[in-house]
């Protein structure tokens, strides 16, 4: 028996029902998850399953359509960690995924899918079989994970000790760590947060608009929390992190650069620590990014996790082709050894 089907966000019983048999999975993987992105506005959510006597697979995505295209499509996993999730029932599961990705492949290639980009789970470590079945599957970054099954005090013990020393300080100082209630976390979060991007001089996709702070909040209601640092009434940092099944992951951040001399960022972490020990997570996921934020976030860390992302054409000539006149509409030249993925969605500055 094999079978394949499509379901959309609307689909959620059956979505859930299909998830309530694969043992590992995360918050990415539930249609609640998808639904924040297609109400943001980032493509239509949909999610494939594959199912046979060996097992099953799901695969959440959202897909885009392709300006002046002519229907073409493309197909990204929603911001965050996504990839697969699948359960093996009487199969090997490198066997399992390579039949779920010749179905899959069929169907990207039948509904005019021209590429795919997948930001796989550094937790679930769901791309270990793609590498023969994607045109690249590449180590992105190595990032911070904290196992919280040490307790808080050994937790404490193992910060580098410039970082024990600032918590020290934030404390003396009387800084304090508070939780946020949904929706009352928007428009604080959004300020600060909005302050740091234009700082930064931030234009693309992570100068999230409020309206998406909105969509966390209704659709993620009881996974997103918002903790802020106060110092004499006023907030001067602010975070989410999504908590799911033993699973704490730092979202979003932002702070005051002013305070940034009084460790608010060390504090909040710290506690946010000790309050998912307190509540059960096993894992803190505190992610990667730019060469000084992985030294501070490995500095919190006692393990690391491997990100991968994976990227893929289904179609070379229309790929060529939308990425040739892409390029040419900017007065440039596409040539196959550009780096940006997919081509004709690359971004270029002003001049």
């Amino acid at each position: 028996m094999k079978l394949t089907r499509v379901l959309r966000t609307t689909d959620e019983a059956a979505w859930n029902a299909c998830l309530a048999t694969i043992s590992r999975s995360a918050l990415v993987h539930r249609p609640r998850y998808t639904r924040v992105y297609e109400r943001y506005g980032d493509g239509a959510g949909e999610c494939f399953v594959y199912e046979s006597d060996g097992g099953i697979v799901l695969y959440p995505f959202l897909r885009r359509p392709i300006f002046d295209a002519d229907g073409w499509t493309d197909i990204i996993t929603p911001y965050g960690y996504g990839g697969i999730a699948y359960a093996c029932h009487d199969q090997h599961s490198a066997a399992l995924i390579a039949e779920f990705r010749a179905a899959f492949v069929d169907y990207a290639r039948e509904t005019r899918t021209v590429s795919e980009f997948v930001r796989f789970h550094p937790f679930l470590g769901n791309h270990a079989h793609f590498h023969s079945l994607m045109d690249e599957v590449s180590l992105h970054c190595v990032n911070a994970l904290t196992d919280l099954s040490v307790g808080g005090e050994a937790l404490f013990k193992q910060y580098r000790g410039s970082h024990q020393t600032c918590i020290h300080k934030a404390r003396e100082a009387g800084l304090r760590v508070v939780q946020l209630p949904s929706p009352d976390f928007i428009d604080c979060f959004f300020d600060l947060y909005s302050a740091s991007m234009e700082r930064k001089h931030q234009e693309g996709y992570v100068k999230f608009r409020r309206d998406f702070l909105v969509d966390l909040s209704e659709e993620l209601t009881d996974d997103l929390k918002c903790f802020a640092v106060e110092h004499e009434g006023a907030v001067i940092a602010v975070a989410l992190f999504q908590y799911f099944d033993g699973y704490l992951d730092y979202f979003l951040a932002a702070s005051n650069p002013d305070m940034l001399p009084l460790h608010p960022n060390h504090l909040m972490l710290h506690e946010v620590a000790l309050w998912g020990i307190e509540h059960g997570a096993r894992w803190f996921h505190l992610g990667g990014g730019h060469k000084s934020l992985q030294f501070f976030k490995h500095s919190f860390a006692n393990r690391t996790a491997d990100y991968f992302v994976g990227k893929h054409v289904f179609d070379k000539d229309a790929y060529q082709r939308l990425s040739s006149e892409y390029w040419a509409r900017h007065g440039r030249v596409w040539t196959p050894s550009e780096r940006y993925f997919p081509g004709y969605r690359a971004e270029f500055n002003p001049g």
